[in-house]
């Protein structure tokens, strides 16, 4: 499994996304920080709020997850240093990203629907009763 932390600044707030990587695919999850963290900050959050990050699987197939060979441990020091001198998240992150915001935006819009639909027959119901007690007396 492989794992990548990385905070960058999306106005007006500081974003962390965490992707991992295993032999079910690609995972993400997304964290608002606010204003800048340090790396104290940083530290205490890695300490007690990576527990409560919920990952969200991408739709997409692994590349290289598995390898078969051992690797080289000077290629895989090589490789390290060139990622942590990267910025930023992939693209495969930031598809996934997308795609686990449009599936909440469909779920808030579907849920939002039924309870506008439940007050309108609550609504409708009240008025119905209000009629029924008027007619009641006469």
């Amino acid at each position: 499994m492989r794992g990548k932390f990385t905070v960058f600044y999306e106005a007006p707030f500081w974003v962390g996304v965490a992707e991992r990587e295993d032999d079910d695919g690609l995972s993400i999850a997304r964290v608002v920080f606010g204003a800048e963290p340090t790396g104290a900050e940083l530290r205490d959050w890695a300490l007690q709020g990576f527990r409560r990050m919920q990952f969200r699987r991408g739709a997409f197939c692994p590349d290289d997850v598995n390898e078969s060979r051992p690797r080289n441990p000077k290629r895989a020091q090589r490789e390290a240093s060139r990622a942590s001198s990267e910025r930023g998240i992939s693209t495969r992150a930031q598809d996934a990203l997308k795609a686990a915001l449009e599936a909440n935006a469909v779920e808030r819009e579907v849920l939002s629907r039924e309870a506008r639909l439940r007050e309108a027959e609550r609504r409708w119901d009240l008025r119905v009763a209000r009629r029924k007690e008027k007619h009641r007396g006469h």
